[in-house]
């Protein structure tokens, strides 16, 4: 019985792995042993450029193909950016060919323009601040010893700053009209949901980012957009914090931390987190394992109403499925509510477990 896994642990060793992308070739320049921050480049990859076949004589209307060569606005070779007029009569007007990305033309033929986009760089970057343990030809392993909390959205955004819980207003309530320097440059904490109004506070009070529970899905262009790194450790919509999650951030109020609001990309397949450092990589300590099946006594979060966002611990696996409301028949777990000490059966498909 296996569920998704989320952390919330005040001491472990974590361990991050960069790969190569498998479509991709690269190299790393880093060996093991070696200290690196969040941001080091430990290694490069190129994804091999792209052929792309437009037919230039449809799209400008041409009787005769062989017309299109007299029409080029760019010289083949020609580097081009995005969006640039490849061909057509005027290069400001009328029916034109745009360059679908970056890249030059190789070759026309028969009317169809042949374009190479331009190769895709990635720069592999250590993602946490530890120590490199393992180097081989396609993955390293970064480590470090600290307290980790994931999310479940980030918005691609990192930063290194000291952890300040919120006033106990609520950030919305700061003023923005004032020189007082509290929170610029600081992780501040949310106990809250995130609304337009804490956009506005967070830009104007200088905040290095962001750490709350939801916020309604309408404000996604906001964050995405925001310099301000940030991470949601719920979700969309305005569900509070678990009290996992929030019990071990109130304990490291004005601890230096490492927030990394990742999102999914071809380097890194990682959930956002938050890492304090607490040393060397501490060999003693195990490494988490997401594969581990589920157990009684662990420390679960549950994902869905009419329970969403409260902790438990699991008190029983039935071995078969079990009869839901709704009539269907599914695995599930027994848990004790730990906010409430109820008792409640849900499906598995509705749990993550807790690290730590």
């Amino acid at each position: 019985m296996y569920v998704d896994a989320r952390y919330a642990s005040a001491l472990m060793r974590i361990r991050r792995e960069v790969r190569i992308p498998e479509n991709a070739i690269g190299s790393f320049d880093v060996i093991v042993g070696q200290s690196v921050d969040i941001r080091t480049r430990i290694g490069r990859a190129i994804v091999p450029a792209r052929h792309v076949i437009i037919d230039a004589a449809a799209i400008l209307g041409l009787r005769d193909p062989n017309a299109l060569a007299n029409m080029l606005l760019v010289k083949p070779n020609q580097i081009v950016s995005q969006q640039t007029p490849l061909a057509g009569r005027d290069a400001k007007r009328g029916k034109r060919v745009f360059a679908p990305s970056d890249g030059l033309i190789v070759s026309v033929d028969r009317g169809s323009i042949i374009f190479q986009e331009r190769p895709e760089l990635i720069d592999l970057e250590a993602g946490v601040r530890g120590t490199i343990t393992l180097v081989t030809d396609r993955k390293v392993y970064v480590e470090t010893v600290g307290s980790l909390i994931t999310g479940v959205w980030g918005n691609g955004r990192s930063v290194i700053a000291t952890l300040r819980m919120e006033p106990h207003t609520g950030i919305d309530t700061l003023p923005t009209d004032t020189l007082d320097p509290a929170f610029k440059g600081e992780i501040v904490i949310s106990t809250r949901p995130l609304t337009a109004d804490s956009f506005h506070v967070m830009n104007a009070r200088g905040f290095a980012g962001v750490i709350a529970p939801s916020m309604p899905a309408e404000l996604l262009p906001q964050a995405e957009t925001s310099s301000r790194a940030i991470m949601l450790t719920e979700g969309f919509g305005v569900p509070r914090m678990n009290s996992a999650a929030l019990d071990l951030l109130r304990e490291m109020d004005g601890f230096l931390a490492t927030l990394n609001a990742n999102r999914p990309s071809r380097a890194h397949l990682l959930r956002p987190e938050l890492v304090v450092n607490r040393g060397n990589v501490d060999q003693s300590l195990p490494a988490p394992n997401v594969y581990e099946p589920l157990k009684v006594n662990a420390r679960v979060r549950v994902t869905r109403e009419p329970h969403q966002g409260q902790v438990g611990r699991v008190l029983e696996l039935p071995k078969q499925p079990q009869r839901l409301e709704s009539g269907l028949r599914a695995p599930v777990a027994r848990l004790l509510l730990l906010n409430t000490n109820e008792q409640v059966v849900v499906p598995l498909a509705d749990l993550e477990a807790i690290g730590g």
